[in-house]
């Protein structure tokens, strides 16, 4: 028998369930549905901080992060040997270092905006093809 059943019993069947970690409750079967909800909530709870009930990865997912953490790995020994180079094979500042990594690191910081931008506003029908079109002609347009 839980606490809330006894004290319900020592004040009568029809008398209010009161506690300071309760709502007001006019039945015991009230007070009981209550006391199982909480419970169950709690149990979920500890599930979620053992991580019980997740869902097992796929290899093939395993294999996808796997990637992209050695392509940020390769991001950060480029940048290095970026700004290396800048330092001192060109003598720039650190200022002037900053300012070109800067400028090389924009376009990742454009990338929610331009996003929005290919979403919103489709050019020729198309809401991304014309866009990756579009950008690649720039690419190539850059390099000649």
């Amino acid at each position: 028998m839980s606490r809330y059943e006894r004290e319900s019993m020592e004040e009568g069947a029809g008398a209010d369930i009161t506690t300071p970690l309760m709502p007001r409750m006019s039945t015991i079967e009230e007070a009981n549905e209550h006391a199982r909800a909480v419970e169950a909530e709690e149990r979920g709870v500890e599930a979620n901080l053992k991580g019980e009930g997740e869902a097992e990865e796929s290899g093939a997912a395993q294999v996808v992060y796997s990637f992209i953490a050695t392509l940020q790995a390769a991001e950060i020994l480029y940048g290095l040997a970026v700004s290396y180079l800048l330092k001192d094979h060109f003598k720039l500042s650190p200022g002037g270092v900053a300012m070109i990594m800067g400028i090389l690191g924009l376009p990742w910081t454009l990338k929610p905006l331009w996003a929005f931008l290919a979403e919103t506003f489709p050019l020729f029908g198309y809401r991304r093809k014309s866009w990756i079109f579009l950008s690649s002609a720039g690419c190539v347009a850059s390099l000649v």
